[in-house]
């Protein structure tokens, strides 16, 4: 069992990477500016918003009540999700 520190520090983490992800335009991730019109991300907009629409709904809810599994899931994916985009 997680000591209240750690829980916090953990509830913290989940928050600061929900609150990134949530802050990013799916839009921005198309990169047509930098990459040429044959490999850019524009056709994977969509699938963007879609998976920053989940954490953006995250983002309005209180997670404090989660159990420490549930974060741990949540800090795993969230990074999971901002390695890829």
């Amino acid at each position: 069992m997680a000591t209240p520190e750690a829980r916090k520090e953990k509830i913290a983490e989940a928050k600061d990477l929900i609150k990134e992800l949530a802050d990013k335009k799916a839009t921005s991730q198309a990169r047509t500016e930098e990459l040429s019109r044959d490999i850019n991300f524009l056709e994977a907009v969509p699938f963007f918003e879609e998976m920053l629409d989940i954490v953006k709904q995250l983002n309005q809810r209180s997670i404090e009540r989660l159990a420490l599994t549930q974060i741990n899931q949540i800090i795993s994916a969230c990074t999971s999700l901002k390695n890829l985009i």
